[in-house]
């Protein structure tokens, strides 16, 4: 057997490529059939095979060889095979196992941080520490922010000292000063740009217990293809992996059939980005710990038939960016943990429209059977059973956003405490609150904030006819000039919303709420405005207990409860007030009072629950787009030193200081752009109230050292 194996190797060295014996094979019109298609078999395993092996690299010769030969199959034996590196797949070769008794085992991961940064383009890394890191092993090298496509898989090819080699390039700069990393993680199987590969018949084996790193879908998954196109998984198992079980990636026209996947750490089954046509069928996604079945972003014309998810930590099922024109039916999505189906809450260019859902039972997920979110349009909904069996956990059959297009249900049997519920019947409170008091809402819109007239009918759901008619009725134009600031102090107003308070990074921040934000006018001529959200949002040992706009999924939203926004509580003094309450009985609330140089702040929260709060991290976000010079989309004119966030205006001596005391994280967010000082609650006994003190100053001149260290001595923290 030893001598089969070397003639193969030899083999893949006399025809490299395969093109001596297979220049036909792969072509779309072959002189023949037998040309099309070569028979060529190979088989490994433990014994009494064609290559005897009991890791990745017995199965890769055999992959290679067949491989190089146009295609064919490779058949592996019963046994485990620990995997130092994926199973790199080729096109038009089937990896056929021997059912579950065939069992593809990840070895136990390394870890190290990087020693040097792995600059974009760059095929090589220098880790810290070597151990682990071997030529011929995989690697998966990636940092803090640069993860997901930004991150690498590759194979170590070379190395001297802490330094490797690697068959791929950096996607992104990935930094020492941004924790990178390189740990031995990677897909169990894999295949990049090919066509045609089957995987049949086996187990992987993620080892999750020996593999600390979490990995994302993009780059790894038990199984992962990108650009892996017309392949076929079918009847595998993955179970235990650190990650996704089956991710596929702009990767068309794959199957996906009968397989299991199990106890995976991320989505159970991921169909990725910009795969089309895709088919998944017969599968059963159990016990993962993000959604079971993920349809990634523009995952069209595709087919969700006959699976089953369950008891995943996520969604059973997630679609959203312009993920359109699928097809899913017969599924059964039962006791998921943030809910059955949820079409995500995006734009309406980018939301999921022309979904048929039909003939599927969906029971005891928390919170809501299905939630048809975002700007939605064409939704099918047709003879589905969707119920709660008595425990109470699903409490709404099927809920319809307010943003939705056209849904159509039919003939669906549902059993809920509420069967259905659509948000588009609504008024929403902002709207409500705003034609309650159209003067003050006009006149800070067209005057203060100068809205255009579409941005204020926007507001107040009304026409811009309507809208031009009331305020001429008020006698209020736009051409209005504002008045002087109040008592000498700066002017500080109700956010009206109908305007992005965001230049950029949209998608983080949908449909925000409007009760959070305070505008503050500079003192200076011409300064606009700036946006303070306090707090943007609150997390705490509950979890994410309150975000102020949609983005990532909230204890509420993962109940199918809306919490509605509440407005300002406006002072005769200028000073804002504002209070939340939530259904599990946490209050919390703001009070801004403006003075000469900007204002004074305080955040509060009042746990109403019966148990302790603690790690309330929350984050208090200021915005800038509104305010002339400080709207560049860089960390330019940007200092950050806990507690303190400064932005400068650009060819100006003007500055925006905010600071905030018991400050956990100062820091930017540069396309928005915005600043944060971002303060940490005490923790709060049942009952008890705490709070925290923040200060925002306008300065124009030229000693910032100074206005620095005055803000601070007033907030009497000190560089705490």
């Amino acid at each position: 057997m030893k001598a089969t194996f070397a003639m193969l190797a030899v083999s893949l060295l006399v025809f490299p490529g395969g093109r001596a014996s297979a220049d036909q094979a792969g072509r779309k019109h072959a002189e023949n059939e037998l040309h099309a298609l070569p028979a060529v078999r190979v088989t490994v395993g433990l014994r009494d095979a064609d290559i005897i092996g009991s890791d990745n690299r017995a199965l890769q010769a055999a992959v290679d060889y067949v491989g190089n030969l146009g295609g064919g199959v490779v058949e592996v034996g019963p046994g485990e095979f620990l995997m130092r590196d994926s199973l790199h797949l080729r096109s038009r070769v089937t990896v056929r196992g021997a059912g579950e008794r065939t069992v593809l085992k990840k070895d136990r991961e390394h870890r190290s941080a990087l020693a040097a940064d792995g600059d974009f383009g760059e095929a090589a890394i220098t880790v810290k520490q070597t151990n682990g890191f071997a030529i011929g092993g995989g690697v998966y090298v990636a940092s803090k922010s640069q993860r997901n496509f930004h991150g690498v898989c590759a194979t170590v090819l070379n190395g001297r000292g802490n330094y490797f080699t690697l068959t791929r390039a950096m996607n992104a700069d990935i930094m020492v000063s941004d924790g990178g990393f390189a740990a031995t993680a990677f897909p169990v199987i894999s295949g990049y740009n090919l066509q045609e590969a089957r995987v049949e018949s086996l187990s992987v084996d993620g080892n999750r217990s020996e593999n600390p790193t979490k990995v994302d879908g993009c780059r790894t998954a038990g199984i992962f293809l990108y650009r892996g196109d017309n392949c076929v998984i079918s009847n595998c198992v993955v179970r235990d992996y650190n990650g996704d079980g089956i991710s596929f990636q702009q990767s068309n026209d794959v199957k996906v059939d009968r397989c299991i996947v199990e106890r995976c750490a991320g989505f159970g089954l991921h169909p990725g980005s910009g795969s089309q046509r895709p088919s998944v069928t017969n599968c059963r996604a159990v016990g993962n710990g993000d959604d079971g079945f993920f349809f990634c972003w523009r995952v069209r014309g595709g087919v969700a038939e006959g699976n089953w998810l369950e008891d995943n930590g996520g969604y059973g099922m997630s679609i959203g960016h312009k993920d359109s024109d699928n097809f899913v039916r017969r599924n059964t999505i039962v006791r998921n943990k943030r809910g059955g189906v949820y079409w995500r809450a995006e734009a309406e260019a980018m939301a999921a429209h022309r979904v048929t859902f039909e003939h599927n039972i969906i029971r005891d997920n928390e919170g809501w059977g299905l939630f048809v979110d975002g700007a939605t349009d064409g939704t099918i909904i047709r003879h589905n059973t969707i119920e709660d069996s008595g425990d109470g956990r699903q409490k709404t059959g099927i809920r319809v956003g307010r943003q939705a297009g056209r849904v159509t249900l039919e003939q669906n049997t549902v059993k809920a405490a509420r069967d259905v519920q659509d948000d588009r019947a609504r008024l929403p409170a902002e709207i409500e609150a705003s034609r309650a008091e159209p003067r003050f809402w006009l006149e800070n819109m067209l005057v203060h904030h100068r809205y255009t007239w579409d941005e204020a009918a926007t507001v107040l759901g009304w026409s811009v006819e309507e809208t031009k008619a009331k305020a001429a009725a008020l006698d209020i134009s736009p051409e209005s000039k504002p008045s002087a600031n109040m008592g000498g102090k700066v002017r500080a107003l109700p956010y009206p919303g109908g305007r992005h308070p965001r230049i950029g990074f949209l998608d983080g921040a949908v449909d925000p709420q409007r009760g959070t934000k305070v505008s503050l006018l500079p003192p200076w001529k011409d300064g606009g405005y700036v946006v303070l959200d306090l707090p943007e949002a609150i997390f705490s040992n509950l979890g994410l207990t309150y975000l102020a706009h949609t983005h990532i999924p909230t204890i509420w939203s993962s109940q199918g409860v809306t919490i509605t926004n509440v407005d300002w509580t406006r002072g005769a003094d200028g000073s804002l007030r504002s209070e939340w309450r939530l259904p599990n009985g946490i209050a919390f609330g703001a009070v801004v009072t403006p003075i000469a140089d900007g204002a004074d702040c305080e955040l509060w929260l009042r746990n109403g629950t019966k148990s302790k709060l603690t790690e309330m991290r929350t984050q208090v976000c200021l915005m800038l787009k509104g305010a002339p010079g400080f709207t560049e989309q860089s960390q330019a004119g940007k200092e950050y030193a806990k507690p303190l966030a400064v932005a400068t205006a650009s060819g100006a001596r003007r500055h925006v200081l905010l600071a905030f005391e018991r400050c956990g994280r100062a820091w930017g967010n540069p396309p928005c752009p915005c600043i944060h000082s971002d303060p940490v609650l005490p923790d709060a006994a049942p009952g008890e109230r705490v709070s925290v003190r923040g200060k925002l100053r306008f300065y124009e001149g030229a000693d910032l050292d100074g206005a620095k260290k005055r803000l601070l001595a007033e907030l009497e923290v000190h560089g705490n």
